[in-house]
């Protein structure tokens, strides 16, 4: 098959992405007329009237929570968070770390062969054996019905890749780092054309609080981040399913969502029903989305441990990684889950 083409969009942003010598001012910044890049190189628009993600169907029981959450995930909102951010990672240091790191570079060499090359998938019929489809067939999965593998060229702009990330207070030394790789990540998905949102959560003053950072109906820019501090206790379960919600309105026929933690969550954030703990209920979220068509991902680093891991999003489904490595983690997951791991093919 041939190449995917990108377009000459794509290929804007992705040279700013991996330009070196671009400025990096901040909006104010006495250049920002010239180098405005979410304006110019991104060509968004930034319509903080647009309420389209309030629309979200939630399922909480309690009125008062339904409305807190509703105020609280609104473009509005997001961008009244972003004006008002205080913290120790402002997206500009983000940016600027991003460029000294080589995050960009790394990560346009890990993607850019979802655009170049052929790559293998499942399907029902074919010559070639899927053995990990196979396997699991026969060992009961009834789910599983495309046990062969068949070439294509996958097309970036049918996919949405969301992250729902921790923010709880333990991230508060690893904000910077943690920030950096996740909007590293974003920008490259969404300059190759994929549609790409983003949430984080936290629990504090005794409420569960789930902030929006890029809307189903949006584009990511890079000062989405400042939508959240890290603070407070881990609520993972309903910061799951709402980004699962966001992906859900994208059109994308493929849909990955990664679920960012540096620990344990300690709050039981589902009103519904009573899952015994945060990480049976992470584990409840988990298996509904995946049951509506999401592949969900568990990404951990720092201190969690990997039990934990396993019990919120099973042992092929979570992964462990460095804080440093997190954005070449990504990017690598994100390219098994579309060509399959090599070793698979036989």
């Amino acid at each position: 098959m041939p190449p995917l083409e990108l377009s000459d969009r794509h290929f804007e942003g992705i040279k700013w992405l991996f330009d070196p010598e671009t400025d990096d001012s901040e909006p104010g910044d006495p250049d920002e007329d010239e180098l405005d890049l979410e304006l110019a190189l991104l060509a968004e628009s930034d319509d903080t009237d647009d309420e389209s993600d309030l629309s979200v169907d939630f399922e909480w029981s309690d009125d008062s929570i339904r409305e807190t959450a509703v105020e609280s995930y609104s473009p509005r909102d997001r961008d009244e968070r972003i004006a008002d951010y205080s913290g120790d990672a402002p997206h500009g240091e983000i940016r600027a770390h991003v460029r000294d790191r080589g995050l960009a570079e790394d990560m346009r060499e890990a993607l850019q062969d979802i655009a170049t090359e052929e790559h293998e998938t499942t399907a029902a019929e074919g010559d070639l054996l899927d053995m990990r489809n196979a396997i699991r067939r026969l060992a009961g999965d009834t789910t599983i019905d495309e046990y062969y593998r068949r070439p294509t060229t996958y097309p970036a702009d049918d996919l949405a890749v969301g992250i729902s990330i921790d923010m709880s207070g333990s991230m508060r030394s690893t904000e910077l780092e943690a920030k950096a790789a996740v909007g590293t990540f974003l920008f490259a998905v969404d300059q190759l054309g994929g549609s790409v949102v983003a949430n984080a959560w936290h629990y504090q003053n005794g409420a569960v609080k789930v902030r929006m950072l890029t809307g189903s109906s949006e584009r990511f820019q890079w000062r989405h981040l400042d939508g959240v501090e890290p603070g407070g206790g881990d609520p993972i379960a309903r910061g799951m399913r709402y980004c699962g919600n966001l992906l859900e309105r994208t059109t994308a026929s493929e849909k990955l969502l990664f679920v960012i933690t540096d620990g344990k969550p300690n709050v039981e954030s589902l009103p519904d029903e009573d899952y015994g703990s945060p990480l049976l209920e992470a584990d409840h979220v988990a298996g509904e989305l995946r049951q509506r068509g999401t592949t969900v991902i568990g990404v951990g680093f720092g201190s969690v441990r990997e039990d934990n891991l396993i019990t919120m999003f099973g042992d092929e489904r979570s992964i462990h990684a460095p804080l440093e490595d997190l954005a070449e983690t990504l990017a690598d997951e994100l390219l098994d889950e579309l060509t399959g791991p090599e070793e698979l093919l036989v």
